[in-house]
């Protein structure tokens, strides 16, 4: 696997570890102890710099560890796993607090994964297989990758030694190991078969290997082999398999080279890949790709480190060094020199470290933080940065909460806080468990009103070193209920005077001055209440809430944080937050429509009917905008005559009410306009909280002379009931006599219309 990279030679252009400003860290060979660290190479840096891993040849077989605060090397032996033969692991990755991974050899006789901590290997569940590695882990120490053998069913061909070729007609299929990479977090193995994105087995040859991760394990650098044994570059990004080149395999019975190549290292924020390729198996090309821009540029040289910005580090075989890794900032560095010995050429670790080139422009520095530094608190959540200046932050970056332990906790976007000379960071999550915490403002960003020059472009003031500030949190935080009543998610009363009951397990105390507050969303104000403990029950609190509340809306009570306390001062509340909802309130069906345009609802002969108005009783707003439910059918059917555009309401008069059909109708004869119970309604029913709307209704328009239907009277008198133009039932079981006693206008017969002269 990692050999591949050493026979290829990645090494640093350049002299790497010869600059004039910085320390370099080598073994002292006068020390006997170090002997093993002949023909080993430097593989990995944490990415807070303080410590350094890599592993020897097949001769030197064990692995070690630099520590930055000691400055010795520690041998790494695969005890207490190794058999009596061998003493190999081989360590590739190591965390912020020095937990190392890679593989350690166990007494079946073969590599397995594991991470080594405090002189003590765990051994990583693999499930099956052997040879197996952990490659990478990330700064926190909770995701580890690697790959591992998974059995799966290929498909095989014979070779036929005559014709010196592979014989395709007869395939036979075959159980094989292949490698598969993997993830292991917090010790657990997550694919347990084969990730989603692994191609079909018979496009494989004897796996896909995994070299590095990103910091949060989501981007991999992978050399994926095909059957022919050919090597691609590739990756994993956003749970996809990417190819940089060689996707294809050759055929083995037609082209003349297997080509090669590696993506060699992923950048810590995922952003950037590096690697090389060989199409023909000897001409090289390096290669760049920027995920974000979907961009592969091809480089000069072998390159072997990509960091966050995009800055790369590429090879030169000549100058027997190489380097393999990188602190987060850059400033320390790890690879290999090499030195003549009776042996030839050999190898051995170096690192190099440098100082931060000083920025002219970091200089601002805030005059406080609140809560104050060095402060002991409840709860950690929010931060206010206070400046002597009109200030401004950087959209994109993200301030981070470490322990005691250097690792991350939770992250904190940046915003403004009352006004321009305070920044606020907001943790994604609250901290209350006990500790000792430090909030880490990164480099750029926060700065003065003249550091940006619209978004986030660079500007001509100042921005921000690293800044951290220590906290202690008591741990006093957690204190919750036992019950609520009325229960979370019930109904509340719209007419206030809604009484919260807080039942805990021990006797309590309350801030009156820390108001709850009845929020219309978990966000915002709210209607403020009162806070007591139950003068009958020292382990109630009552909250009360007098005002009204808005039918149909969902409302959380929301608590301060330190509102309630142990009567003894142990415990208090953070933020407490219950849900609840108010009943709605039921609308009125009242509103009726009438003609307005045309009149009467008829269009002379050879005219269309395609904009029209009607007049409502009262004033209304349309539910939907676009007309999907109001219909304009042929006259007493379901059959949909033209589609409505829209029906809304005029600005000129909000009762008057607008109807468009998508394209004129001038087909002479009756027409029916359907309106749905509760299409249109008024304010109060357009938000769900009661209100009026229309009843079912359906206005009849008709184009041409009406009173073609006369014939009606002996057809259709004494078995149907008569409706006028409103949908309002006018005669029931209507008598031809009753028809024409009726008053002018136009009614609807059974399923035609009747005009009354």
């Amino acid at each position: 696997m990692k050999k591949l990279l050493l026979v290829f030679c990645i090494l640093l252009s350049g002299n790497a570890f010869a600059q004039s400003e910085g320390t370099v860290i080598q073994p002292d060979f006068s020390d006997s102890a170090n002997d093993y660290l002949y023909g080993a190479t430097a593989y990995g840096v944490s990415a807070n710099g303080e410590y350094v891993v890599g592993y020897g040849d097949e001769f030197t077989m064990s692995s070690f560890v630099w520590n930055r605060t000691s400055n010795a090397f520690q041998c790494i032996t695969g005890a207490p796993y190794h058999t009596s033969e061998r003493d190999r692991s081989e360590c590739y990755a190591v965390s912020n607090s020095g937990i190392v991974v890679g593989g350690v050899e166990t007494k079946k006789g073969y590599l397995s994964p594991g991470y080594w901590k405090d002189g003590v290997w765990t051994i990583l569940d693999e499930n099956q297989g052997q040879v197996s590695m952990a490659t990478a882990i990330s700064p926190d120490s909770r995701i580890i990758t690697g790959q591992v053998m998974r059995t799966v069913e290929k498909t095989y061909y014979n070779f036929n030694y005559e014709t010196n070729e592979y014989d395709y007609s007869n395939p036979q299929k075959k159980s094989v190991k292949v490698y598969v990479p993997v993830q292991w977090v917090d010790d657990v193995l997550q694919d347990v078969n084969l990730p989603s994105w692994y191609p079909d087995p018979d496009k494989v040859g004897t796996g896909i290997y995994c070299f590095h991760a990103s910091d949060n394990g989501k981007a991999l650098a992978l050399n994926y082999e095909h059957p022919s044994g050919s090597r691609a570059p590739a990756a994993v990004i956003n749970g996809k398999l990417k190819f940089f080149y060689g996707e294809q395999d050759i055929d083995v019975n037609e082209d003349t080279y297997f080509f090669f190549g590696e993506t060699t290292n992923v950048s810590r924020n995922g952003k950037f890949f590096c690697g090389y390729f060989a199409e023909d198996g000897m001409t090289t090309v390096g290669f760049v790709y920027d995920v974000e821009n979907d961009e592969l540029t091809e480089v000069d040289g072998l390159p072997s480190v990509v960091l966050n910005d995009g800055t790369y580090y590429t090879a030169n075989a000549n100058n027997g060094q190489g380097v393999m890794g990188m602190s987060a900032d850059g400033t320390v560095t790890c690879g290999y020199l090499s030195e003549y010995t009776e042996l030839g050429l050999i190898p051995y670790p170096v690192i190099y470290i440098t100082e931060p080139t000083p920025d002219p422009q970091a200089t601002f520095v805030p005059k406080s933080i609140t809560p104050e530094e060095g402060s002991t608190v409840d709860e950690l959540k929010k931060f206010y940065i206070n400046c002597s200046e009109a200030a401004d932050y950087n959209y994109d970056n993200r301030a981070e909460l470490l322990d005691s332990n250097g690792l991350l906790v939770t992250k904190g976007k940046f915003g403004f806080g009352d006004d321009d000379m305070t920044i606020m960071v907001t943790l994604t999550e609250s901290v209350i468990k006990k500790g000792d915490y430090t909030l880490v403002i990164p480099y750029n960003s926060i700065g003065d009103a003249e550091w940006t020059e619209g978004y986030n472009q660079p500007g001509t003031g100042h921005y921000n070193a690293e800044l951290r500030y220590a906290f202690t949190v008591s741990g006093r935080m957690g204190l919750s209920p036992v019950a609520i009543s009325p229960e979370e998610g019930a109904s509340l009363s719209l007419d206030g005077g809604n009484i919260f009951r807080l039942t805990f397990d021990a006797p309590v105390k309350v801030d009156a001055e820390k108001k709850p507050a009845l929020k219309l969303s978990a966000y915002g104000s709210g209607l403020e209440g009162t806070i007591a403990v139950d003068a009958d029950n020292e382990k109630v609190v009552v909250i009360e809430i007098d005002d009204n509340l808005s039918a149909n809306k969902s409302y959380t009570l929301s608590i301060p944080a330190g509102a309630i306390s142990t009567v003894d001062d142990s415990s208090t509340n953070s933020v407490l937050s219950f849900s609840y909802k108010t009943d709605a309130v039921e609308a009125v069906y009242d509103i009726t429509f009438d003609y307005l345009t045309p009149a009467d609802g008829i269009v002379a002969e050879g005219e269309s009917l395609e904009t029209f108005y009607l007049n409502a009783s009262q004033d209304w707003y349309d539910k939907k905008g676009v007309a999907t439910d109001v219909k304009f059918y042929k006259h007493g059917t379901t059959e949909e005559v033209e589609a409505l555009k829209k029906v809304t309401y005029t600005t000129a008069d909000y009762r008057q009410v607008k109807v468009q059909l998508a394209n004129a109708v001038s087909a002479t004869g009756a027409y029916d306009l359907y309106i749905p119970k509760g299409y249109l309604g008024d304010q109060y029913y357009i938000s769900g909280i009661g209100g009026h709307a229309n009843q079912e209704q359906t206005l009849v328009f008709y184009i041409g002379d009406p009173s073609g239907i006369d014939a009606l009277l002996a057809e259709s008198a004494g078995n149907v009931n008569v409706y006028d133009l409103n949908g309002r039932l006018v005669l029931r079981s209507a008598t031809s006599s009753a028809l024409q006693s009726l008053p002018r206008g136009i009614y609807c017969v059974g399923n035609k219309k009747f005009f009354v002269k």
